[in-house]
């Protein structure tokens, strides 16, 4: 192998720290270019030329970490356990649902103080209670109590109660003619999120469906309706951030759309929960354990 061939190679294929270091700075190179505006044209070029590199190095190196990923998907005993141990896996699913409500509440809560709104507070509250019901679930999986419908029937209940509030507030923000706006970068980053979320909720959903076990089926049906809630703010905050502040007639059908068949969703599901979880209390058929 010639030097020229070898230093072809090092320089397309470097450590993978340098491929991660990249990756920080490309990241960061989007957020100024998103935050600053007026940028000179040369600065947007080198911008440019940092992300044609860093994608060129991470197309070379993802068979390398595809390699790492799946070395240590096999020999880790954490992900061992989580694909085995249901009880385990199950935890873990609310404790980052939990984490990932607690991120909302506290979004929600600074976006309030920042921009007064009982849009932001209502939205607070729903999550707020959404993670009590998580924390609930978690308790009774490390108590070994997972087997009970009466969790079902609650969190039925309480979806339905909260929907209902939430449906309340909905229809007074679409009389009002009134929305919400994150900001550009904030907007991105939530929209992020929230996609991602919602369609690990669905697809978690949908697999889970035919689960006997009650508390499985209320952890998907909460992580699901905090997905849709998310969609929900989402939709009313871009079209704060992108839309027109003349169309009013625009902002106040999408959002009594979106929020009609958002509620309308969780309502009727919560309520499928109540009759599911009441009839299976009055007469009992197998539940499937954790395992």
């Amino acid at each position: 192998m010639s030097n020229w061939t070898k230093f072809v190679k090092k320089v397309l294929f470097p450590p993978l720290w340098v491929v991660a270091l990249l990756t920080l700075a490309s990241v960061g190179c989007l957020v100024c270019l998103l935050a600053l505006e007026d940028l000179l044209p040369f600065v947007t070029y080198c911008f440019y030329a940092v992300w044609a590199i860093w994608l060129t190095l991470f197309c070379c190196a993802l068979p390398k970490i595809i390699r790492k990923v799946r070395l240590f998907v096999a020999t880790n005993k954490m992900v061992q356990r989580y694909k085995t141990d249901g009880k385990f896996k199950l935890s873990v699913t609310l404790a980052v649902g939990t984490a990932t409500s607690a991120f909302f509440c506290l979004f929600y809560l600074v976006m309030g103080v920042q921009q007064p709104s009982w849009w932001f507070f209502a939205l607070l509250g729903y999550y707020f209670l959404l993670a009590g019901l998580r924390m609930m679930f978690l308790a009774r999986v490390r108590k070994n109590k997972t087997e009970s419908w009466w969790t079902f029937v609650v969190c039925g209940a309480v979806l339905f109660v909260t929907t209902l509030f939430l449906g309340l507030m909905v229809f007074l923000i679409v009389r009002a003619n009134k929305g919400s706006s994150y900001g550009f970068i904030a907007t991105i980053a939530v929209a992020t999120l929230t996609f991602s979320t919602t369609t690990l909720a669905i697809v978690n959903f949908v697999r889970y469906a035919k689960s006997k076990n009650p508390t499985v089926l209320a952890t998907k049906a909460v992580s699901l309706a905090t997905s849709l809630v998310s969609m929900l703010s989402l939709t009313t905050a871009m079209i704060g951030a992108f839309g027109s502040a003349e169309n009013v007639m625009f902002r106040q059908i999408v959002t009594a759309t979106m929020g009609t068949c958002v509620c309308v969703f969780v309502m009727a599901m919560s309520l499928w929960m109540l009759v599911v979880g009441i009839c299976q209390l009055k007469n009992p058929t197998f539940v499937e354990p954790l395992v």
